[in-house]
């Protein structure tokens, strides 16, 4: 769901979503402040510890953060806040609830419309958890009753930082300098290379420098892979680090991230300069390895991508169709196209490129690629859509949603929290899974099912928080 508007929605930036309030300010009643207080607590940024805990560092911190309100100008601490303009408007009504309690009104009569949200732990991978009931990855994206939140990116992380501490073991101190040696010098003649392409004014010229920096890494690259490991065992040296590269990748898992889309988002999201310098070596390198921990260690994200790959490669159908639980029909087209290309050299300031200029014509016949890379996605978006729709036909009271975050005052925030639990729930009731495979003509492809008991989803902190 998509908002009209092209500017000041709240599916934009931080400083955005800031100005925005909802207009029918409901009192805070019972458990408001509590969600108030929490609210405060996630803009800052301390949005892993348990609800409890961070509502008392909000207390904590609540004279320090009230100053801010009061000169936002001059007492600028609030920068350092995750999202600093949503943390600074929970301060100035921090602010302002205090300055209600002391004119000698009740803390639960305060009307407030900042927007708090509760998002989705990795929401993909949790409808995917769902469908095959796996107690495993559920476990990992907070549909179970757990006292600590899980964090499924750390998780891997840890894993596949495990498998490079266990690779680099196993070379041996002697052949690991000698690899660090010869990574570290084809890196300088790498960079000659680069540094001379940038500087050169001839295109033939440019083009045999860009030929021989192939040959060079080409040469290079099975050294470069042996020593990899290594390379970003230093890198990322802090679980921090390693959570930060592997996070996007394994978020847009449930949505049909490739190879190479994880390798791509590692440039993306750690443009360090250490990393800015590798990237090109290492990128792909790392992104096929995070994409291989992820298929075996969240296994029940393999088997959901697998099987409906194979459901609609059998069919060989160009026009896919299911009604998703919400009972909105989905279609998806599969066609191939006749992409006509002309390329042009171009040559700007020094540098050497190719623009291509493309057509896109449809053609009337089955394209197995496109079905088989569009059907995972499509199926979980299908499904976090009709999650949401069932959330808002349900709330008697106004809220927001963007993508798998849900909104709402902090007076209505307790209603909200328990709603978009028990409509997840309910809408796994029923086996999605089959009667997906069934729409697309192969229920006999329905795998066996984990022992993930889905009713804990109503009493996990953290599911959505």
């Amino acid at each position: 769901m998509y908002k009209a508007v092209m500017s000041l929605n709240d599916q934009l930036d931080d400083s955005n979503k800031s100005l925005l309030l909802i207009a029918d300010r409901p009192a805070l009643g019972e458990n408001g402040a509590f969600y108030l207080f929490l609210h405060a607590s996630n803009s800052w940024g301390n949005d892993k510890a348990r609800l409890e805990d961070r509502v008392a560092f909000t207390k904590q911190h609540l004279d320090e953060w009230i100053a801010y309100a009061e000169e936002p100008l001059n007492n600028t601490g609030w920068f350092q806040a995750d999202a600093p303009f949503s943390f600074l408007a929970v301060c100035l009504e921090l602010r302002n609830l205090r300055e209600w309690v002391k004119a000698g009104y009740e803390v639960e009569d305060f009307r407030s419309g900042i927007v708090v949200y509760f998002d989705g732990s990795n929401n993909g991978l949790q409808h995917m958890a769902a469908m095959l009931r796996d107690a495993h990855l559920g476990k990992l994206v907070n549909l179970t009753e757990e006292e600590d939140n899980q964090d499924g990116y750390a998780y891997i992380a840890s894993r596949l930082f495990h498998d490079f501490e266990v690779e680099v073991d196993a070379l041996g101190e002697s052949q690991l300098q000698e690899l660090r040696k010869a990574f570290e010098a084809f890196r300088i003649l790498f960079d000659d290379f680069t540094a001379t392409l940038e500087a050169c004014e001839d295109i033939e010229e440019a083009k045999a420098i860009k030929n021989e920096r192939k040959e060079l890494y080409l040469e290079s690259k099975p050294a470069i892979k042996e020593y990899a490991p290594a390379h970003w065992l230093e890198v990322a040296d802090t679980l921090k680090k390693r959570r930060k590269l592997v996070k996007r990748g394994v978020m847009t898992l449930g949505y049909g991230v490739t190879v190479g889309g994880m390798a791509q988002q590692v440039v993306d999201d750690f443009n360090e300069d250490e990393l800015a310098r590798t990237e090109v070596l290492l990128r792909d390198w790392f992104g096929r390895r995070l994409f291989q921990v992820c298929e075996r260690d969240l296994r029940a994200v393999t088997v959901v991508r697998e099987v409906l790959a194979t459901a609609v490669a059998r069919n060989a159908e160009p026009v896919i169709q299911w009604i998703s639980p919400s009972g909105f029909p989905v279609v998806m087209y599969a066609y191939k196209t006749d992409d006509r290309d002309l390329e042009l050299e171009n040559f700007e300031e020094g540098r050497l490129g190719n623009i291509t200029i493309s057509r896109i014509v449809t053609v009337e016949e089955f394209k197995r690629s496109a079905a088989v890379n569009g059907i995972s996605p499509n199926v979980v978006h299908s499904l976090d859509a009709a999650h949401l729709a069932s959330v808002v036909a349900s709330a008697n009271f106004p809220m927001t949603t963007i993508h798998d975050s849900f909104g709402a005052a902090p007076g209505n925030a307790d209603d909200l929290f328990y709603l978009v639990r028990q409509k997840f729930q309910e809408m796994y009731s029923q086996d999605v899974f089959e009667n997906i495979l069934t729409q697309l003509g192969h229920p006999d492809l329905v795998p066996e099912y984990g022992d993930l008991d889905l009713s804990a989803v109503n009493r996990s902190e953290y599911s959505f928080a």
